[in-house]
């Protein structure tokens, strides 16, 4: 069997790159949005009692995607004020799982893809207590994580790559030991 390679260069985050097994076709697809979503249809509008819309509702497709980065990092405090700034960088192993159903057609997607991913980030924390702090920070995100399978159309061995570079923010509670 040849290898084939799917790669998500000229894809936008969140998308996936489909090619044929000659590298000749390609096209990118969306991907699972961001944790849980539902598409839905509207079957019928009816009205109900008292004059309001009663409105009844299909599910059509539902998908979620969850990325774990496990990273080794290095976060440098700009002084102890009030309010602290903070810089940070990180570099490790990102795990990235996806899932869909179309429940028009009966299609699935689940895949479990992994590679190499580095963060940096800057925000500030707000003290609470001497060992408790709430966040906000900013973060940019470049990792391609992929996967080894096999073309169901033509049984030939490929690997899927999604790239995951993009922006971001959290908020939370730091606990300090």
């Amino acid at each position: 069997m040849s290898a084939a390679t799917r790669r998500a260069t000229s894809c936008s985050s969140g998308s996936r790159f489909q090619s044929d097994t000659s590298g000749q076709s390609c096209r990118c697809t969306e991907a699972p949005p961001v944790s849980p979503r539902q598409i839905t249809s509207v079957v019928s509008e009816a009205p109900g009692p008292g004059g309001t819309t009663i409105t009844t509702q299909q599910d059509v497709a539902r998908s979620s995607s969850d990325l774990i980065p496990i990273l080794g990092m290095v976060q440098v405090n700009a002084g102890d004020m009030g309010v602290i700034p903070y810089l940070g960088a990180g570099a490790g192993y990102e795990i990235l799982h996806l899932s869909s159903d179309d429940f028009q057609n009966g299609q699935q997607f689940r895949g479990t893809f992994g590679g190499f991913g580095w963060q940096i980030w800057t925000g500030v924390a707000v003290p609470l207590s001497s060992q408790a702090k709430l966040t906000a920070e900013a973060f940019l995100n470049r990792a391609d994580v992929s996967r080894d399978s096999t073309d169901p159309t033509t049984g030939d061995n490929i690997r899927e790559t999604v790239n995951m570079d993009g922006v971001g923010a959290r908020f939370g509670l730091q606990w300090g030991f």
